[in-house]
């Protein structure tokens, strides 16, 4: 594999047990550049409009609060705002 390639985890051909792997591993990065859109991290309030989000809105939007200086489990004016845009990335009108 070359120094540019990117691996790949296809999620969908995962076992029951390496997901529960993946997903703890993901829940100890959130609040991290490591995040990688797997485990939860948003308030309560968002939990409609990131409820089918991809993982890479998901982590889109985390690392968007975490440049704000904001904690990703908040729920402010300006978290509205990163989880409004995520919400229409993932529910197109």
């Amino acid at each position: 594999m070359s120094q540019d390639a990117k691996p790949m985890i296809n999620t969908d051909t995962l076992t029951w047990e390496a997901t529960k792997a993946l997903l703890k591993l993901d829940a100890g990065f959130v609040g991290t550049e490591n995040y990688m859109g797997m485990a939860y991290f948003w308030n309560h309030e968002y939990r409609y409009p990131m409820r089918s989000a991809s993982y890479y809105t998901r982590k889109v939007a985390h690392n968007r609060l975490l440049k704000a200086g904001l904690p990703v489990d908040g729920c402010s004016p300006a978290h509205d705002k990163v989880f409004q845009w995520a919400s229409d990335k993932t529910y197109k009108r």
